[in-house]
């Protein structure tokens, strides 16, 4: 019963994103070619703002997706432990490379490892 739950919880997520990716504010009209970037004109920057807590709102459902997910998978699905460990494991490391790239803290860091690790290895 705990699985049916968890999938009308991914359910409920989904329909939730769903309605916070279309909203759009009085005044503003949508993109007509998606992969063109839009011109807000001043009296709108307030979409600026919306964006900024859509990404965040995404963010925030995508994590409670994915530890369902994981902890549909936890007791579910019959796996040794020591698989059970690496796929938790990678699936931590990959969360956090996401949430990373989403603050945008990701190049950064990056930038910083190449740094540190290039001059190591010049002799």
């Amino acid at each position: 019963m705990p699985a049916v739950y968890a999938i009308a919880a991914l359910i409920v997520l989904a329909v939730l994103a769903g309605f916070v990716n279309n909203y759009r504010p009085r005044g503003v009209p949508g993109p007509t070619d998606p992969l063109q970037p839009i011109e807000i004109p001043l009296e709108n920057a307030v979409m600026i703002r919306d964006s900024n807590w859509r990404k965040m709102i995404n963010l925030v459902l995508l994590l409670v997706a994915i530890g369902i997910c994981l902890w549909l998978i936890n007791t579910y699905v019959p796996m040794a432990h020591s698989i059970n460990v690496i796929l938790n494991i990678v699936v931590v490391l990959g969360t956090c490379v996401m949430v990373l790239k989403a603050a945008g803290l990701w190049d950064e860091i990056v930038r910083t490892w190449n740094h540190l690790v290039g001059r190591r290895l010049t002799h």
